[in-house]
């Protein structure tokens, strides 16, 4: 469930139970001033909880990193970059962070304004495909939000109807409020930069950007990318790309173009405009989308007084995007529990002879670092490198790695790279 809101349902008895018996707070008031009174969802970072305010009664969400995260460094400063971004914005269209703190047992936790309504994501799977109007009203909020995000140099990175919730505000229904910056990345601020390590990329494959992929420097365009997914999935009731496997998902990203929403859909009421819009918010390219979230609002805005805009001719399959399987055997990676990915980058490999020696065991196992992710270094690279010239035996000889050693993360983590680098050659089309 995302930070901070609530579904329109009763809590169960098992719930507010879950809180009268947290263990971080047990009688006391949290922070001192806060009282906890039931659990309204975890994910993979911390438990959100409803509380109230012990003097002046205020109903607010308060997140609490969980306590196996809260004994590595790494999370505890992502935590508290998640809660800075936030609280730098202030903007009507995100979620308000009012207070930080840490519990009696070291646990970190800030407290947010509590929602009442449902996310993007839901509201999708009910409404399926949405008028413009509906489009039109949550997608310029969006921008709205974002674009205040943006002035202040934080990019969120993380966009997906997951955390878009809408509630009703003064009246207004879809009113938009943006969630979970636990990913974002704050330009200006070196302490949120050296959270991501180096070689790796994070983020939830449907909705991330081709540089995000490549592991190109990251800008607001990124956004504008997701912003783009968005848009088409609230067109046509689906996204551009449908993919059984990661890999395949990344793949789909990086080289193959979007069908027009209107060709994805052709009962759906899509205008000619509002094509263009999508198409260009989801240019492979960067520098051919939108280049601001106020040149996305603009565009949108200026569907419905010319809904005939350009036609956009349907594209064909390009960049070996052919419909073949990759020769490699694909299987599934491990996600983090909130629904985000951690991957290795994807880089162009070094050349190397043909006949190079197949590397041993322990030198593949090298590639991989203590924390599960390919390191950029040496033994990745020629790892890489045999890869794309040998794949055929290099898959062979880990498949069997894998069967004497199944059950050992060091060897699925081998066999995720096997996948990722397999689609290299394809990659290398887009340079």
């Amino acid at each position: 469930m995302s930070d901070a809101v609530e579904p329109d349902v009763p809590a169960s008895g098992a719930e507010e139970e879950d809180a009268q018996n947290l263990a971080v707070t047990g009688d006391k008031l949290l922070g001192g001033r806060y009282r906890l009174i039931r659990r309204l969802g975890k994910g993979g970072m911390g438990e959100v909880f409803l509380a109230q305010h012990a003097t002046i009664e205020k109903h607010v969400a308060i997140k609490i990193l969980l306590p196996e995260r809260a004994k590595q460094e790494n999370q505890k400063a992502r935590f508290l970059n998640e809660a800075k971004a936030t609280a730098k914005v202030r903007h009507a269209n995100v979620i308000d962070i009012s207070d930080f703190g840490e519990t009696d047992d070291g646990r970190a936790f800030f407290v947010m304004e509590h929602l009442v309504g449902e996310d993007l994501k839901k509201y999708c799977r009910r409404q399926h495909i949405l008028s413009w109007k509906d489009i039109e009203l949550i997608l310029l909020q969006i921008c709205s939000g974002l674009g205040a995000a943006h002035k202040q140099g934080i990019i969120h990175r993380d966009l997906k109807p997951d955390n878009v919730f809408l509630i009703e505000h003064q009246g207004i229904k879809n009113f938009v409020k943006l969630l979970d910056f636990g990913l974002a990345k704050m330009l200006h601020d070196d302490s949120s930069k050296k959270l991501t390590k180096t070689g790796i990329i994070v983020g939830t494959p449907a909705f991330l950007s081709p540089e995000q992929i490549r592991g190109d420097a990251v800008d607001i365009r990124a956004d504008i990318y997701a912003l783009g997914l968005m848009l088409y999935r609230m067109l046509c009731g689906q996204l551009p790309f449908k993919a059984k496997t990661v890999v395949d998902m990344l793949r789909k990203q990086l080289m193959e173009k979007p069908l027009p929403p209107s060709v994805m859909a052709p009962d759906a009421p899509i205008s000619p405009a509002a094509d263009q819009v999508a198409l260009k918010a989801l240019e492979k390219d960067p520098n051919k989308r939108f280049q601001s979230t106020m040149e996305l609002g603009q565009a949108i805005a200026e569907v419905h007084r010319n809904p005939g805009g350009m036609q956009i001719a349907v594209p064909g399959a390009r960049g070996g995007d052919d419909g073949s399987k990759p020769q490699l055997e694909i299987i599934e990676t491990d996600r983090l529990s909130d629904g985000e990915l951690v991957l290795p980058l994807i880089r162009e490999p070094q050349t190397t002879e043909p006949h190079t020696p197949l590397r041993r065991d322990a030198e593949i196992t090298k590639a991989v670092g203590d924390d599960g992710v390919i390191t950029p270094g040496d033994a990745a690279k020629n790892f890489a490198s045999q890869l794309l010239s040998r794949p055929d035996e290099v898959s062979a000889q880990l498949r069997q790695q894998e069967q004497q050693n199944r059950g050992t993360p060091v060897m699925l983590i081998v066999l995720i790279v096997i996948v990722l680098v397999g689609i290299v050659a394809a990659i290398i089309l887009l340079q």
